[in-house]
């Protein structure tokens, strides 16, 4: 896979990162929407728009935050600075639009909850902020996090 051959292994281990966290999120959303379809039946659905819409955007965070680290990389492999700020800039103006364009299907198209697909782009952000705080505790304790 080209993608994979052009990745530098700290991107593909934080990548890995990446995909646990938003897989654990979807998996606790998923949950927490099931439990809350039993308690409130007349109020709170559960069907496949939830998994899909929560199984596509999971794709589309994963897809975001490797799409960063690809043009981090680049850019920090040119000499030019201002080069490297236009590549950055512009990466960052893609990785928007591609984020508005699934907030857009996702609450248009019936196959998706728009809700369920858009909480996972969530998910990276936090997970990383997450993962530092468990990290800065167990530093404290010597003790290490992932």
């Amino acid at each position: 896979m080209k993608l994979l051959a052009k990745m530098q292994p700290a991107l593909k281990q934080e990548s890995k990162k990446i995909i646990l966290i938003t897989l654990v999120g979807n998996g606790l959303m998923w949950l927490v929407w099931w439990l809350l379809s039993m308690a409130f039946p007349e109020k709170v659905v559960f069907d496949i728009t939830v998994l899909l819409g929560g199984l596509v955007g999971g794709v589309i965070a994963v897809w975001n935050f490797v799409w960063m680290g690809l043009a981090l990389q680049k850019a920090v492999s040119v000499e030019d600075p201002d080069l490297a700020k236009k590549i950055i800039q512009a990466n960052y103006g893609k990785r928007n639009l591609l984020r508005i364009v699934w907030v857009a299907v996702a609450i248009m198209l019936p196959y998706f909850h728009y809700v369920a697909g858009l909480i996972p782009l969530v998910f990276p952000g936090t997970g990383l902020k997450l993962m530092g705080v468990f990290a800065a505790f167990a530093k404290k304790e010597n003790k290490e996090v992932m």
